[in-house]
């Protein structure tokens, strides 16, 4: 009986020892317990040290709990439809922060030492309240710069800029075109060109008609024709066209089915008359008068409880989709909303009093659709948001008072403290450590409120200068200031319990933290506050603010051990930069030296310059298409008869050619428009002096990412076809090509064969690395052709981020592969070994790993171990782990997740989730609790090889 077999068999609940793990429930069976130890030894935990108040502890434990979390309620007030009706997309963003700033709940606890919560339950579903539009994540804002300005000189800033003059004003809305019986609208396949509709409840409820008069000309991409609220939302519908066959197509993820494809094309040209209407049960669409499609319908199961949005009060877009910079190559002449047999809308387009082109509303509500805004908006929506950011701190003040009047003792001097620093901050810059703490926090508290997902940064170079300042001059301790920043920690894990997040984990908020490493100047920036944060994560375990260090050959010893302590107690919080590789590969890219130097993350791990650069990434699966290339998914088509293997493999090339040359011609259009994003904008270089928001190019640079996935199977694939097919002999092609097709069903040996003889990227094998190497190196290589194109960058990355278990299910693009493995299974993570196929430890896999050429890879690359906590048990433990780490910065390595678990008790974990509910794994560029995964991401983290150091 293997490990794994005795531990399902026998292990009816151990219990975890210490590691910062909060407990409950009951410890197991003392029989199950013995036989565990007497057999495999119980598992070595380090002791947690206690150096935080026990009521900075209690206060992390409600956090952890997720009492804050379910006490969020939805934003159910609303814009006021006389301020809003011809307010752009950028006043009512500012409309609606003031809103929030005024009711939002707040909270303040007794012991609190900063405050400022973000209490709206649409902020941690990735909505802007009271717009319902989708907010922004992936990147890092220049908090830095807000620090240091404080409001006021960001304000004046604004003020100034907006005195200045000659303001961004977007191109005028193409001129109105003739329809076939009046006036149509011109819009544009990047939604530089679409009008938003002020929100109104009716546009969600049902029976719900939609017509939409339209001539559409080109079937590239999607043609999006109107849509309500963000995708994510169950009551976001929409009608559009399916890319190459131009099918007119609805679009409803609160049912089941969500996508109908009709089977009728409307990308010709020619006007048609388009409608769809839904019932409780039902679904219809009609073009031209003749029913397309009819089919039933079913509430998604589940389907409202991650929406935290309330009532359906959303944007309604005509003729783009803005979230995803996706609109319409066409014209459109009219679109109705009706509501039962009431109209709720009758949009057509006309010309504003400013020549403009709009959509008036001819329905009693009297909606307009207006276009882009006008310049100056974005400039005065900054300075109404930085107003409502006032608001919601007078609104705190005012709390503190009372709290002031009704307590005394301690009580009442905390809450007194903490009002004077209200007072102060975040205002005017600070003054002292607790005010940089406290304003740093706020700034970020209330773009989290307005439902903002950034990444904190830099934050040891941040708040360094105010503590050496504070211990130079004898006001604070250390003890103070680490019991002081706790608080922020404490603060960032307020949104657990928000959701039943069943899937890929909690704590995924893009709230990534970086420390240490090298400034602009070239200088070491390490500080008392790079360990006082190790110290915080070693002793309460948050994992929601994943931390990232900046190391390299110039690092000290002491730098590295203190990583190492701190991951010895698992969870997987704490990941390594080779900064030394990821400067150079940014300075390779195009950047500047001092800019490369400052580099943090998105907020996961891809590296970007932050407080300037708008960034996304799109993923896609190396081994799918490989798959593609030997015509895996089409059986009814002769197996390919690539002559050898050169041939193979250039048509595999020719094939990820292809999809990247897509990749660029999307990228070209992206970020011209989308959601408003005056808040966020303030804090990112260029938005105010360009006067253009987050979404319209204002950002200093634009990098849309390419992310190749699964590259370990694909090397080990072609590796196997190699020997195997080519120089073996052993079968043909088409042979093996049927075998996979058939699933290896009836070539069990063959399979055991593949899996057990030939060597897998991993093991420090120079044949197996060699071909992951040559497919990274082309990759690379195909994707640098294009480094940047119209305003965008295009940095390559390497990553899965979990998607191996979306790609491994049935309806997915991978097939039985090559390298032995069934349909279904789930491989490799990232840039990591598939698993269990890495079997001569840590260092082998580092090897492997690292005869890469990072340089290569500027949007970064990643590999992950999961390493036995008996292995790094005592002071030769932490000696190994962190002669882990410098050995993979002498290799080259770029970016490395180490999480000390045990298998066994992710195991136990498995099965009683209620004994473990802080237990944190490392999934991908976030950790999260192990029992908020669902049971497909569990065992894939249960899946990977654990190293024996």
């Amino acid at each position: 009986m293997n490990r794994r077999d005795f531990l399902r068999k026998t292990a009816t609940g151990m219990t975890a020892l210490g590691g910062g793990v909060y407990l409950l429930g009951a410890a197991s069976p003392k029989e199950a317990d013995r036989a565990a130890k007497q057999l495999w030894r119980s598992t070595w935990r380090p002791e947690t040290p206690h150096r935080l108040p026990d009521a900075t502890h209690a206060l992390a434990q409600r956090a952890i709990a997720g009492e804050h979390g379910r006490s969020m309620i939805r934003a159910e007030f609303q814009l006021d439809p006389a301020e809003s009706l011809n307010a752009t997309q950028d006043m009512r963003y500012a409309q609606a922060a003031l809103l929030c700033a005024k009711n939002a709940p707040l909270r303040i606890l007794p012991g609190e030492k900063i405050v400022g919560s973000a209490t709206l339950l649409e902020a941690p579903a990735h909505q802007t309240p009271v717009l319902g539009c989708a907010s922004v994540s992936h990147t890092t804002i220049g908090f830095d710069k807000g620090l240091k300005l404080g409001y006021k000189g960001l304000r004046a800033k604004i003020e100034e800029r907006l005195a200045r003059g000659g303001v961004y004003k977007p191109e005028p809305q193409p001129r109105l075109v003739a329809g076939d019986g009046g006036p149509a609208a011109r819009c544009d396949a990047s939604a530089a060109f679409h009008w938003t509709a002020r929100p109104l409840p009716a546009y969600a409820g049902t029976p719900l008609t939609v017509e939409c008069r339209a001539r559409v000309t080109a079937t590239a991409g999607y043609n999006i024709l109107v849509a309500h609220r963000d995708k994510a939302s169950p009551n976001h519908w929409e009608l559009y066209t399916e890319p190459g066959t131009g099918f007119f197509c609805a679009y409803v993820p609160g049912r089941t089915p969500a996508v109908h494809h009709s089977q009728t094309p409307i990308c010709d040209g020619a006007w048609h008359d388009l409608s769809m209407t839904v019932t409780d049960t039902s679904i219809t669409l009609h073009v031209d008068g003749q029913e397309a499609l009819s089919a039933a319908l079913a509430a998604q199961p589940g389907g409202n409880q991650q929406d935290g949005r309330g009532a359906d009060t959303g944007m309604l877009w005509i003729g783009a989709y803005p979230p995803a910079s996706t609109g319409c190559s066409g014209d459109i002449a009219r679109v109705r909303v009706l509501n039962g047999a009431e109209a709720a809308a009758d949009w057509t387009p006309a010309a504003d009093a400013d020549g403009e082109t709009v959509f008036a509303d001819a329905s009693p509500a009297g909606n307009p659709a207006a276009g882009p805004r006008r310049g100056g908006d974005l400039l005065e929506a900054m300075l109404g948001c930085l107003d409502a950011a006032e608001v919601w701190r007078q609104r705190h003040v005012e709390l503190l008072d009372e709290r002031i009047a009704a307590s005394d003792g301690a009580e009442r001097a905390e809450y007194a403290r903490v009002r004077d620093t209200l007072l102060h901050v975040p205002e005017n810059p600070p003054r002292d450590f607790r005010e940089a703490v406290q304003s740093l926090w706020f700034m970020y508290a209330f773009q989290r409120l307005m439902g903002n997902w950034s990444g904190i940064g830099r934050i040891d170079e941040m708040l360094g200068p105010y503590l050496a300042k504070d211990l130079a001059d004898g006001t604070t301790t250390l003890d103070e200031a680490r019991d002081v920043l706790a608080h922020f920690w404490v603060k960032g894990c307020e949104w657990i319990g928000a959701f039943d997040t069943k899937g890929s984990g909690d704590a995924q908020h893009y709230q990534n933290i970086v420390l240490a490493g090298v400034d602009a100047h070239g200088s070491d920036i390490t500080n008392e506050v790079t360990h006082l944060v190790l110290d915080i994560v070693e002793e309460l375990h948050i994992s929601d603010f994943p931390v990232a260090v900046r190391v390299g050959r110039n690092t000290p010893d002491r730098l590295f051990r203190r990583i190492a302590e701190v991951q010895r107690h698992g969870g997987g919080v704490v990941a390594v930069y080779n900064e030394d590789v990821a400067i150079e590969a940014l300075v390779k890219f195009g950047y500047s030296v001092e800019e490369a130097r400052c580099f943090a993350n998105d907020g996961c791990w891809e590296m970007i310059i932050p407080g300037k650069t708008c960034f996304s990434y799109v993923p896609f699966d190396g081994l799918a298409l490989l798959h593609e290339t030997l015509g895996l998914h089409d059986p009814d088509t002769p197996a390919p008869d690539y002559p050898d293997f050169d041939s193979l493999y250039a048509a595999f090339l020719a094939r990820l050619e292809r999809y990247l040359e897509g990749h660029h011609k999307a990228a070209d259009g992206w970020c011209r428009s989308g959601a408003p994003t005056p808040l966020l904008s303030i804090f990112v270089d260029d938005c105010i002096e360009s006067t253009r928001g987050y979404y319209e190019r204002g950002a200093h640079y634009y990098a849309l990412a390419p992310h190749i996935g699964g590259l370990a199977n694909v090397g080990n694939s072609l590796l196997v076809l190699r020997e195997l097919v080519y120089a073996q002999g052993a079968v043909t092609l088409p042979e093996f090509v049927q075998i996979l097709r058939d699933d290896w069903q009836g070539h069990e040996n063959l399979r055991r064969m593949v899996q057990t003889r030939f060597a897998c990227y991993g093991n420090d094998d120079d044949g197996a690395d060699g071909m992951v190497r040559r497919v990274f190196d082309d990759y690379t290589r195909l994707a640098a052709q294009t480094r940047g194109r119209e305003g965008v960058l295009r940095p390559a990355g390497i990553s899965t981020f979990g998607r191996e278990i979306e790609w491994a299910a049935p309806n997915g693009k991978r097939r039985a592969s090559p390298d032995g493995h069934k349909l279904g299974a789930v491989l490799a993570t990232n840039f990591s070994p598939s698993p269990g196929t890495d079997a001569k430890g840590p260092t082998a896999v580092l090897r492997s790993y690292c005869k890469m050429d990072f340089t290569k890879c500027p949007n970064c690359a990643t590999v992950e171990l999961k390493v036995h906590p008996d292995t790094v048990r005592g002071d030769d433990g932490v000696t190994a782990l962190a002669g882990l780490m410098r050995g993979f910065v002498e290799l080259g390595g770029l970016f490395l997740h180490i999480d000390v678990v045990d298998s066994a008790m992710l195991l136990d974990a498995q099965r009683h989730p209620e004994k473990y509910p802080n237990l944190a794994v490392r999934i991908a560029g976030w950790s999260a609790r192990f029992a908020t995964l669902n049971k497909d991401w569990q065992d894939m983290v249960i899946a990977r090889t654990q190293q024996y150091a």
